[in-house]
């Protein structure tokens, strides 16, 4: 029998780098979520989440903490890990970023018990990498250019600009920066996090199609799918929905959009690696474009959406978020060349160091 642990941690970015979206205004610090199965010292798996995105669920971080114990509690631990991820699955779940963090885990247990890597596990083949895009947030403009440029010398030309913070005309500014500097060869998006009406959304997408742009991401707010069709019907670009892609119901009215609309899946607001995958095999059977990511998060919970990404085979990938992390406590991922790396080894492929975690509570 192991011992369960949930840890938290205060990560930060290195300089040049803040989160910061039309949604969530400037976020100083990623409030992660450890919850690690322990024989004695020896961590055995890891699941990861992060706390601070109520501007996304809804939910404050003490409900996430309380939703986590409270399930862990109900769970029987004495059941095969595979019967203990089937109950937490067969339970209602409010908070979905608490059972996200439980299922993670799981399965990085069940994968290591294989000795499979988890990407191996959901029926992929083992890989050493991924393709992945970088995102641009909102900062001054000398940041924008220099992170960019950065980007790109480092191999990463599938870059995603958020908008809807300043005005218009300066987010197309940037995007006429993005693809004049970077070329053709350059994949460029926006997500807009939902701050333009219907209307806007329809004229300055009409604007922006002559950039090229791979995909616009939530234009508008969630909640209205009629708004959302009448956009993806007019629209010259591909559009992809993110806060409207978060429940089984959305889900379904997606798939039966005959692709008209795509879906930006997340382990933090599905609830686990297992429920996004059932979503993502749903849309891509009903021929729905499918991009898994993640909030941005430290590597033990961007490895998860990586090795969901590549089980599926999904061309849409939005894995940026441990790079360039400071003070990361958990290891086994890089990014180089342009690409993910993974570590190779069984499970998520993620060791943890806890001596520096704040201890949150214990089974």
């Amino acid at each position: 029998m192991f011992k369960l642990k949930l840890y938290q941690a205060d990560l930060h970015y290195q300089k040049g780098i803040v989160l910061h979206t039309a949604s969530s205004g400037a976020v100083p610090a990623l409030s992660e979520l450890c919850l690690t199965a322990q024989k004695g010292d020896e961590v055995i798996a890891i699941g990861e989440a992060r706390e601070n995105i109520s501007y996304l669920t809804g939910h404050s971080a003490d409900e996430v903490r309380s939703a986590v114990t409270g399930i862990c509690t109900a769970l029987d631990w004495a059941l095969p890990p595979e019967d203990i991820l089937n109950q937490l699955h067969d339970m209602p779940h409010p908070v979905s970023s608490a059972p996200a963090l439980i299922d993670c885990c799981l399965h990085d247990l069940i994968a290591r018990n294989h000795n499979q890597q988890v990407c191996e596990l959901l029926g992929g083949r083992a890989t050493e990498s991924s393709t992945t895009n970088q995102t641009l947030f909102w900062s001054p403009d000398a940041e924008f250019r220099e992170l960019a440029g950065n980007y790109v010398r480092r191999g990463f030309k599938t870059l995603k600009l958020r908008v809807g913070i300043g005005s218009f005309e300066e987010d197309m500014e940037r995007l006429q920066f993005l693809r004049t500097s970077f070329g053709a060869d350059a994949k460029l998006s926006i997500d807009a996090n939902g701050t333009w009406t219907t209307d806007q959304a329809i004229e300055n997408l009409r604007r922006l199609a002559p950039l090229d742009l791979d995909y616009a991401e939530q234009p508008i707010p969630p909640g209205n799918w009629d708004a959302m069709i009448k956009l993806a019907e007019a629209a010259p670009i591909p559009v992809f929905a993110d806060e409207s892609a978060s429940t089984r119901d959305d889900i379904q009215t997606i798939a039966s959009l005959g692709g008209r609309v795509g879906a930006h899946l997340k382990i933090a607001k599905m609830g686990g690696i297992r429920p996004v995958f059932t979503a993502a095999r749903q849309l891509m059977e009903a021929g729905a474009p499918v991009m898994i990511g993640q909030m941005n998060e430290g590597a033990a919970a961007t490895a998860a959406a990586a090795h969901l990404s590549i089980a599926l085979g999904v061309t849409h990938r939005e894995l940026y978020g441990a790079d360039g992390l400071l003070n990361d406590p958990a290891e086994g991922l890089r990014y180089v060349d342009g690409k993910l790396w993974l570590s190779g080894n069984s499970g998520l492929g993620i060791t943890l160091e806890t001596d520096n975690l704040t201890l949150l509570w214990e089974s």
